[in-house]
């Protein structure tokens, strides 16, 4: 991660996982739980004290099964989200986020999902959450 001084700021991590399952017959494979590889890039900026957070993340998955451990095409998303944090009265310490996932409406399935039952296409979700 990485801030500048006017509010700009990026982020970026990455996970490549290998296992191995020992087979009660003998032998091992490529363990079957294995978390899909993945990178994901938010570039995002802060206004305000950081009381508006507005972003934009691009998550890539890449070496994914489904649930049968049936090899699945790797899959890009992008999200955008807007956050907004009230400084004073009822609102105080009370954040308000509005996202837009999968903005491009890709199908996909998710890593060990059932490749039947694919991912939510776009979807927008609205979260108010209070401190108290």
């Amino acid at each position: 991660s990485y801030g500048l001084e006017n509010g700009l700021y990026f982020d970026v991590n990455a996970h490549i996982g290998d296992g191995t399952e020992f087979l009660t017959a003998g032998g091992s494979d490529k363990w079957r739980n294995t978390p899909a590889d993945r990178i994901a890039l938010t570039v995002g900026k802060k206004w305000d004290d950081d009381r508006i957070d507005v972003s934009w993340e691009v998550i890539h998955d890449g070496d994914k099964r489904d649930g049968s451990q049936n090899a699945l095409p790797d899959s890009t998303v992008h999200n955008l989200r807007a956050t907004f944090r009230p400084q004073q009265g009822f609102w105080e310490d009370t954040e308000i986020r509005v996202g837009l996932e999968n903005v491009f409406d890709k199908a996909y399935t998710g890593h060990l999902s059932s490749a039947s039952r694919p991912a939510a296409g776009r979807n927008l979700k609205l979260t108010v959450s209070k401190i108290f």
